[in-house]
């Protein structure tokens, strides 16, 4: 059984990637806090956060594919 779980994990790289590019992450260098952490900080962190489980998602995918 042939799954999208490669093509998801290539497209996510690329989607991070484009996402930490200094045009698209200039957007968020304002003066601003959120709970006291600097927007700039909290876009970096916070978008790490969601590709970290995204890939998590997708490799737990491609486990049970491997596996049968």
């Amino acid at each position: 059984m042939i799954t999208r779980a490669p093509k998801s994990a290539a497209s996510l790289l690329a989607l991070g990637i484009v996402l930490l590019l200094p045009p698209l992450a200039l957007i968020f260098a304002r003066q601003i806090t959120l709970w006291g952490i600097p927007l700039p900080v909290f876009y970096i962190f916070g978008l790490w956060l969601v590709l970290i489980i995204g890939i998590w998602l997708i490799s737990r995918q491609l486990k049970s594919d491997s596996t049968g």
